[in-house]
């Protein structure tokens, strides 16, 4: 059974909120609630012999809450121990009833990180341009530019604290981080949506945020391999036929 209470689901991953007293705001707290998460989860994770079920729990656990957060329905998770998670509970089992583990490795990599990597958005003006070189662009634009109201994936750049280096989505080359993530035996759109869905927050911001049609380009274009970068991707050297709506392009971000 998934925590009845904020407190509960804290504590299913050895968390307390005695623990986030002196935190400036709910996303300090949010902050040292996913360390807590990432911590335990590769002690419990099945690929280093940890019980499937209390990995499920754990990790449903933490799904709740993060759909707390991201809703904003809690100012405070100091405050707010023994607050019903009922409604944030109701569809998470279901939801994630059918989506494969991810691979230790993605909770590994995903425990440093305080701010997501990795955030896709509509871009708010016409001013970006697409950071992957001419030669392995997958568009026409000359100039690389990304329209208003296109979607876009950016970088964390750690010393601004801002997202850069935006690509086009046709461009785009799924770093590591990101799709050994995903359900990658899974033929089931679904499942990736889910999966997406999941690293908000925590790997890749802003994709729940985005309309329905454009959630479904990002899946369409993460479900091929060929778009994924390291192994089992296309290595940024091979170069390809840059032409619209085809192809692989270079821009690991």
């Amino acid at each position: 059974m998934l925590g009845d209470t904020v407190a509960e689901c804290l504590a299913s991953f050895s968390f307390t909120t005695s623990q986030l007293v002196g935190c400036d705001g709910v996303t300090d707290e949010w902050k040292l609630i996913k360390k807590a998460y990432h911590q335990k989860v590769r002690v419990v994770h099945p690929d280093k012999g940890g019980d499937a079920a209390i990995f499920r729990k754990v990790f449903e656990c933490f799904e709740v809450l993060r759909e707390l957060y991201e809703a904003g329905r809690i100012s405070s998770f100091a405050s707010s121990a023994n607050m019903s998670t009922s409604a944030a509970k109701s569809n998470i089992s279901r939801k994630f009833d059918s989506m494969p583990t991810p691979p230790w490795q993605y909770y590994e990599d995903a425990e440093s990180e305080d701010v997501p990597p990795y955030r896709t958005e509509l871009a708010k003006s016409a001013r970006s341009t697409c950071s992957v070189s001419a030669s392995y662009r997958n568009h026409d634009e000359k100039d690389g530019s990304i329209a208003r109201g296109e979607v876009r994936i950016g970088r964390l750049d750690e010393q601004s604290g801002t997202y850069t280096n935006w690509v086009h989505l046709r461009c785009w080359r799924v770093p590591k981080k990101i799709h050994c993530g995903l359900p990658l035996t899974s033929s089931d759109p679904q499942a990736y949506e889910t999966a997406l869905r999941s690293m908000g927050e925590v790997v890749l911001s802003g994709y729940a945020d985005l309309p329905a049609d454009v959630r479904r380009a990002i899946v369409s274009h993460v479900m091929d391999p060929s778009h994924h970068a390291g192994p089992g991707g296309r290595k940024p050297t091979d170069k390809v036929a840059v032409r619209r709506g085809g192809g692989v392009g270079s821009g690991a971000v």
